[in-house]
């Protein structure tokens, strides 16, 4: 093969890690292919489950007056239906292809096909012709043709899988979204009967309380879920805005007082300044306190209190810290660009604490992985999906976090 034909190959090859544009990159691979081959005309034909036709790429082809490229469309459904490479280099002397009708309305000389396969199933057909010979040295090229047509078929696949979890991710979005009506009612009817209905039965009234926890509790994991898809569909934090953080703090602890309630448990905010102030992306913030003061809460033993502790910090963590391993959790952010910790600025730090038993060493250690949970928490129910977001969460705002 030629030093040209290389990098024609090469440059191929690196197209497929450097674009999610996936009609940008068949043009790409159709314009080397065709200038590889020494062709006229390309396409790439792709076909859904059926076998329908369900998009076309094309290089040097107009449709005909049927709305179809004019290309030899019994070649296609023969490699589409056999699997198989299917060419020929001169179709004058070639008693499979001379008397095909697109051969001689087309005047072609030179024809190949190529299945572009996703296991047993020929996703599309990459197909070239020319009304010209071939050029010299084909059966060297045809090898390459065959390993470009399997990175297409990987490059398609990534492209249905990636449309597929985009589509799950707004359906995910669009659902959850959809019930932030219908919560904020079950909160509101709660609140009047717990509160404002006179004469009203003692537990008729726990049982209203009861319910306006967990609306609350719901209202703020779909909030959060929220912040986490778009997050996800922006790939970029939002502004950071000032955050009055004790007053916030406070404000904020006041939606959980029902849930102290229903648990037993108290809770208590403390802060080494009456001003603490912080330039911080709100949601992200929100969904780290969230979900340490569930856990918090949760796990704290009855009679006992949930203490929220912020204070100035030269040193953003102890000594010999190291960011926990978050496992699959740190892909669902790995395109986000964090921010850098500012150490001249200095860091605020946030305590979470109950009165609960201690995390074993090894626990501790494993906790902030995707799907763990430790021992100390069968008898809640829990996806193990918490720390892993609040710790990859807290990683790209530019803070660290430790147990």
């Amino acid at each position: 093969m030629s030093e040209i034909d290389d990098k024609i190959l090469v440059e191929i090859a690196l197209r497929f890690g450097t674009t999610l544009d996936l009609e940008e990159l068949l043009a790409v691979v159709l314009d080397r292919v065709t200038a590889l081959l020494g062709s006229e005309r390309s396409a790439l034909l792709l076909f859904d489950d059926s076998g329908e036709l369900s998009h076309s790429v094309s290089h040097g082809l107009a449709p005909g007056p049927d709305g179809r490229l004019s290309i030899s469309w019994s070649l296609v459904e023969e490699v589409r239906q056999g699997g198989a490479l299917k060419y020929t280099y001169d179709t004058g002397g070639d008693d499979a292809f001379a008397d095909r009708a697109s051969v001689q309305a087309l005047a072609l000389r030179y024809l190949i096909g190529v299945p572009v396969l996703s296991g047993d199933r020929v996703m599309a057909v990459l197909y070239s012709d020319s009304r010209m010979l071939a050029q010299p040295r084909q059966e060297e090229r045809l090898e390459q043709i065959e390993a470009v047509c399997r990175l297409v078929a990987t490059a398609l696949e990534n492209a249905r899988l990636y449309e597929a979890e985009r589509f799950r991710a707004r359906l995910l979005a669009r659902m959850v979204h959809d019930l932030r009506s219908p919560i904020q009612a079950v909160m509101a009817n709660a609140s009047v009967l717990s509160e404002e209905a006179p004469d009203t039965a003692d537990w008729v009234v726990e049982a209203a309380q009861d319910i306006e926890v967990s609306a609350s509790g719901m209202a703020r994991v779909v909030q959060n879920t929220l912040d986490l898809a778009r997050l996800e569909g922006t790939r970029q934090l939002p502004a950071a805005t000032p955050v009055a953080l004790v007053q916030a703090l406070g404000d904020h602890l006041s939606s959980y007082r029902a849930l102290c309630r229903q648990r037993g448990v108290g809770i208590q905010l403390t802060a080494s300044e009456p001003e603490i102030k912080l330039a911080v992306p709100k949601p992200q913030l929100w969904i780290v306190i969230d979900n340490l003061l569930s856990n918090a809460i949760h796990h704290a033993p009855q009679d006992t209190d949930v203490t929220v502790t912020v204070s100035t910090s030269d040193v953003r963590a102890p000594d010999g810290y190291m960011a926990p391993e978050t496992g699959s959790a740190r892909h669902m952010f790995e395109r986000i660009k964090g921010r850098s910790a500012d150490p001249s600025r200095g860091f605020v730090c946030v305590a979470i604490r109950n009165g609960g038993p201690h995390l074993s060493p090894d626990t501790c250690r494993k906790i902030f992985r995707e799907f763990e949970r430790g021992t100390e928490t069968k008898e809640r129910l829990s996806t193990g999906l918490g720390l892993p977001i609040v710790a990859e969460c807290v990683r790209i705002l530019g803070g660290a976090i430790w147990m």
